[in-house]
């Protein structure tokens, strides 16, 4: 049975937090982290695999993703605000753009040296966002999972999103991680 410990955090019978950065995700390879028409050109925070994420729409539509804390005062990027396609914090203006590089410090003339926030590769595959939380190189080398039972343009989620329950589990048409997953410890 889980429980808090105290600090937030849930400790499961094994002793492992969910919260602990010691927990060995996978981390290369395709994760849902929002819905399709859930991402908008507001921001939208998320967690996916314990990271906090803000995603939003670009003006050309394009998703994209960046780690929803400000470098320079860890505050979530998800409490500023959106001009054009640049992320400003809420605390002292510092404007992002998709790539995560700070490209404008309202106090000062240059922008410090190093100063970005993670970006994260996304693909849109309606009807999901997906985001590759590992190493941005590899996820040109492989598409997210194919979900032929999905509806491609679907507005909701449907009962139909389900696979057709007469069929089997048949593992060498399917990924086993895709068949089984814990989304209480994926999507947040």
């Amino acid at each position: 049975m889980a429980r808090e410990n105290g600090d937030g955090a849930v400790t499961h019978p094994v002793g492992m937090s969910i919260l602990d950065p010691s927990v060995n995700y996978p981390r290369n390879c395709w994760y849902v982290a929002a819905t399709s028409d859930e991402v908008g050109r507001g921001l939208l925070a998320r967690t996916v695999l314990g990271q906090p994420v803000v995603l939003y729409r670009l003006a050309s539509g394009a998703v994209t993703a960046l780690e929803d804390r400000c470098p320079h005062r860890s505050l979530p990027l998800s409490y500023g605000s959106l001009a054009g396609d640049e992320v400003v914090c809420g605390y002292h203006g510092m404007a992002f753009a998709a790539d995560g590089r700070c490209v404008r410090v309202p106090s000062q003339e240059h922008v410090p040296y190093g100063a970005r926030a993670t970006s994260y590769a996304v693909r849109e595959e309606p009807p999901f966002v997906w985001i590759w939380p590992g190493d941005p190189g590899r996820a040109e080398l492989t598409d997210p999972p194919a979900l032929p039972w999905l509806p491609r343009n679907s507005a909701a989620p449907t009962e139909q999103w389900l696979p057709p329950r007469n069929v089997g589990m048949n593992f060498a048409l399917k990924p086993f991680w895709l068949c089984v997953c814990s989304w209480s410890l994926v999507f947040e």
